[in-house]
């Protein structure tokens, strides 16, 4: 959307749009209680919880 609106910023990259050919698939994430980027191995999830979110075919 940055780009289809010409607004230009050093946090925005090709390979972080979904709508180029050069969009780079990373690791999932998730947003901690001070908006820094963590990974989902830090969420601390129970083997239920992952037995879950295979039961649903959610990819994590």
């Amino acid at each position: 959307m940055l780009d289809l609106g010409g607004i230009e910023t050093p946090y925005w990259g090709d390979s972080q749009s979904v709508a180029t050919s050069f969009y780079q698939m990373t690791p999932r994430g998730y947003l901690n209680d001070y908006n820094e980027p963590r990974p989902l191995d830090d969420l601390g999830m129970k083997k239920q919880d992952l037995e879950m979110l295979e039961q649903k075919e959610i990819d994590y």
